[in-house]
């Protein structure tokens, strides 16, 4: 298995856990973007698709943000697991239905939407996927309209949530894209109940993303994001509300849960430990 991220500041991926972690675990690692200048999160998907167009069909590769993303096993054992679950594109995912909310009726499950922080699948069917990605942006008036019914005004709405860090637009937003491919192939699968990717959104509740989902879904129980156990000893991190050991962690949102997992994970805290 190799890991690819997209990271524009050399320092940043340097000092990054991903970085740290897969060196620990010997697992290949290729950064792409280092240099570049950042215009927004959709240049993951461009580089991503260019470089995995150079890979062979049968490879499994994971593809992830460099800055809150970390492993937590070697490549085997994390290609074992995936194999076990499925053939499809296998996406962490998010209790918020970001950035495009309207979208949030046409998933499944009301607390499981997809999240683009990190995602493994077998090379030919990631191809297809950023095939269609690149489709949506390019044409993201009519693929929202004829799939959705929703207008260029409705998409518009929701700019307010978008964080100009990420972008200059929600229409440049890789979650975005990734979420209209999932909505409208067969591609996609979301890990909902965090057997292999563990993701853990720490979103201030004075947020407007937090008060829109609230608002519109109600309470929502997000204990399967908070209740890890820690054990260095073991080489294992459990989460004790869904029972089960992931393998890969996802930290979106502010940056302090991702600073303390860097201080726990390398050394700086006590052997046995839980967080949040």
């Amino acid at each position: 298995m190799e890991v690819i991220t997209y990271e524009t500041s050399y320092p940043k991926f340097k000092d990054s856990l991903l970085k740290y972690t897969c060196e620990r675990y010997d697992v290949k690692l290729t950064v792409l973007g280092l240099g570049d200048e950042f215009k927004g999160v959709f240049q993951k998907i461009i580089a991503f698709s260019e470089y995995v167009s150079t890979l062979s069909d049968d490879d499994i590769v994971m593809c992830c943000d460099s800055r809150d993303v970390f492993i937590w096993s070697d490549g085997p054992t994390i290609v074992e697991r995936y194999q076990q679950m499925t053939d499809s594109i296998l996406f962490g995912d998010d209790w918020m239905c970001f950035p495009m909310f309207p979208l949030h009726k046409y998933y499944p499950k009301r607390d499981s939407y997809l999240c683009s922080g990190v995602y493994l699948g077998y090379v030919h069917s990631l191809k297809k996927m950023f095939e269609r990605a690149i489709y949506c942006y390019e044409n993201l008036s009519s693929v929202m309209l004829e799939n959705f019914s929703l207008t260029d005004e409705d998409i518009q709405a929701e700019e307010y949530v978008y964080e100009s860090r990420l972008g200059a637009s929600i229409r440049q937003s890789d979650q975005f894209m990734c979420s209209l491919v999932y909505l409208t192939t067969d591609l996609i699968e979301l890990d909902s109940s965090s057997q292999l990717i563990q993701t853990f959104n720490l979103c201030p509740d004075s947020l407007p993303l937090y008060l829109r989902t609230i608002d519109e879904i109600g309470e929502m129980r997000t204990d399967r994001y908070y209740d890890m156990v820690f054990d260095r000893d073991k080489m294992e991190i459990y989460n004790e509300y869904l029972g089960t050991y992931p393998l890969i962690f996802h930290a979106p949102g502010p940056p302090h849960p991702i600073s303390m997992l860097n201080k726990f994970l390398k050394g700086d805290y006590g052997q046995v430990g839980t967080l949040f």
